[in-house]
């Protein structure tokens, strides 16, 4: 029993990690709810913000002309939905290539606008050097705005090497959350019939399977949550930052509040193995009173 005990507790950790990945960290919900938290929304809006007011500088463009047209709610909407796409590539073979869903003609048109009355009212001659200026001006504008989009750099992943790698072998995990739930079936049936004649014993090894298996799990995390870890990450974009560190603390919070849950139970089952054997040793010493007398 100690022997399947072991196996069991290295199945069960990493059918709990096969599961929490495939569940939680391939689902949109945990980015939604970090992004926020953490205010990143407002962080992008005030990077372009910062951006574009550097940027007129050498264009000779007010920074009114870039910034007013960024609408934040588009910006919130459109960065939630390549960030959703980026995931379903990811982890779904059949998903499509994630593509920005972001309506640039407003920017475009403000942009555009502004330098063909400057030109009008100035008498600028409309030459290739005019019209290469429009959009070297307005490529620029919107490159930056792509890249603010993608606060997780999933969309730069799914754009790699790798990220097709992933793509391709997306249903790796959900195998080895499959086969590793089979396997601890298999340990769970053997360990019934080793324990066969002392199946009152049963409890206290569940028990303390799962609590072994999640004090594992508990100490580096209760560890990197105490000295907060996350806090330390560098990350020259601020936006980036915000959404890096704040995803991983939710993932940190998530794994430590069910891991506390799973010890509970681990303990309940080893406490009701002692309950049981004292109903049981009380029950066999009335019998054997009761056969005496």
């Amino acid at each position: 029993m100690m022997i399947l005990s072991f196996f069991a507790v290295i199945i069960l950790i990493v059918f709990e990690a096969a599961m929490f990945v495939e569940t939680v960290v391939f689902k949109p919900a945990l980015y939604s709810e970090a992004i926020g938290r953490k205010a990143v929304i407002n962080a992008v809006y005030d990077d372009l913000e910062i951006y574009f007011t550097q940027f007129s500088a050498p264009t000779g463009i007010p920074s009114e002309v870039f910034i007013d047209p960024i609408n934040k709610d588009d910006i919130s909407q459109s960065a939630f939905d390549l960030l959703s796409d980026s995931l379903a590539y990811l982890t779904d073979k059949n998903a499509p290539k994630p593509e920005i869903k972001y309506d640039f003609k407003p920017f475009e048109d403000s942009v555009v606008g502004y330098i063909e009355d400057y030109s009008e009212r100035n008498n600028i001659e409309k030459d290739e050097d005019y019209y290469n200026l429009i959009d070297n001006t307005v490529s620029t504008g919107e490159g930056q705005i792509r890249h603010h989009l993608d606060v997780m750099m999933l969309y730069q992943l799914s754009n790699s090497k790798y990220g097709e790698v992933m793509h391709n072998k997306s249903g790796y995990i959900r195998m080895i959350m499959f086969g590793s739930a089979g396997v601890l079936a298999l340990i769970a049936i053997l360990m019934f019939v080793v324990d066969r004649n002392h199946i009152r014993d049963l409890t206290y090894w569940v028990g303390m399977v799962i609590a072994v298996s999640a004090v594992i799990l508990l100490i580096p995390c209760t560890y990197l949550n105490k000295i907060n870890y996350f806090s330390t990450f560098f990350v020259r974009s601020p936006h980036i930052y915000l959404t890096v560190t704040g995803v991983f603390q939710t993932m940190l919070n998530m794994i430590i509040y069910f891991e506390t849950v799973m010890l509970i139970i681990g303990l309940i089952l080893i406490v009701l193995t002692i309950v049981i054997h004292m109903l049981y040793v009380s029950y066999r010493r009335s019998k054997h009173d009761r056969e005496r007398d």
